[in-house]
């Protein structure tokens, strides 16, 4: 039964790799402005070099660029809202210091 859920958790560890692999292809298409008919290239250039990409042709087409692009997208939206959050907060907390320490003291 252990064995089971070690081979699973291997399993997904992989494939999590893989995805991984193929969203740094698409984040390269992304950055390069390619358009995202030369990601299938890329992808199978990889596999020619023996980069273990899966078998599966789903995640290697255009359509699937797309994809892991607008999901890239979306993250970098969450994390750049949060960031510029906390760069506010920050500067609003370093500003009431500044008041704090020039207001006089009795």
């Amino acid at each position: 039964m252990a064995s089971i859920g070690i081979a699973t958790m291997c399993q997904s560890n992989k494939e999590n790799e893989i995805e991984e692999k193929l969203f740094r292809t698409a984040y390269v298409v992304a950055t390069e402005h390619l358009p995202f008919v030369k990601y299938p290239t890329l992808v199978n250039l990889q596999k020619e070099n023996g980069i273990d990409l899966g078998g599966g042709e789903y995640y290697s087409t255009n359509m699937a660029c797309k994809r892991f692009i607008d999901s890239i997208s979306e993250d970098y939206k969450d994390v750049e809202g949060f960031l510029i959050e906390k760069i506010i907060s920050m500067n609003v907390t370093f500003i009431r210091r500044q008041i704090l320490d020039k207001t006089p003291r009795n």
